[in-house]
């Protein structure tokens, strides 16, 4: 009797070189590769016929918590200026 294996495929999937880094590390410590990893979500994916999680929107509250977080805010010295700024007359 012969055992036979199912053909399988390479999926490429483009990922930021950092985000990937930590996927390694962190499925290194479950003990699994990441390819393995990967193919535990699809099988779950698949059979639920859902996400495992549900997704996170950044709203624009999460936005402007980021912004102040790193410093990316713009403040003016007037409220004139700051709608004239908003209306686009920079003069």
């Amino acid at each position: 009797m012969s055992i036979k294996t199912a053909k399988k495929i390479n999926l490429n999937v483009k990922i930021d070189p950092d985000l990937k880094q930590k996927a390694d590390t962190v499925f290194e410590n479950m003990g699994i590769t990441t390819s393995a990893g990967v193919m535990l979500f699809i099988k779950r994916v698949v059979d639920d016929q859902e996400l495992p999680f549900t997704p996170r929107v950044a709203t624009g509250v999460d936005k402007a918590l980021q912004d102040l977080e790193t410093g990316n805010t713009h403040s003016a010295k007037s409220p004139q200026q700051m709608f004239d700024e908003l209306d686009g007359d920079d003069d």
